[in-house]
């Protein structure tokens, strides 16, 4: 993957958080420092530095359980210690939230797989 769709993803997925954050907080909760900013950069330069397996499956996981986390902590499940407010602003929140990882992660799955741009592969006519 190119440093530009690494730098790209990451800052989706970071963004999306923000957004989520500001939505349901007002402004950015003190984890985001840690577990939006510091971990997506951390895991995104080793990953870019090195490309191996082990980075791409810890970027990979950080990925996966920001998407899941977006997507099942905004319905009303009994197992969890708080309500979330269930409001089209909030489910809106938790979809930018989710969608924000998905290019990343797509990206990541396509390197790891060997796989090239759709362009390359629209022009060539080859899949």
């Amino acid at each position: 993957m190119d440093r530009v769709r690494l730098a790209a993803g990451t800052a989706a997925a970071m963004l999306g958080r923000v957004a989520h954050d500001l939505e349901e907080f007002g402004t950015v909760s003190p984890d985001w420092w840690a577990s939006g900013l510091a971990v997506p950069v951390a895991l995104s330069v080793w990953y870019g530095a090195r490309g191996g397996r082990a980075a791409a499956w810890v970027l990979g996981g950080w990925l996966v359980l920001n998407l899941v986390g977006a997507l099942t902590t905004v319905l009303p499940l009994g197992v969890w210690p708080w309500d979330p407010a269930q409001t089209a602003s909030h489910y809106l929140a938790h979809a930018v939230y989710a969608a924000g990882t998905v290019p990343l992660l797509w990206w990541l799955w396509r390197d790891r797989r060997g796989g090239r741009d759709d362009a390359a592969t629209v022009s060539t006519g080859t899949a």
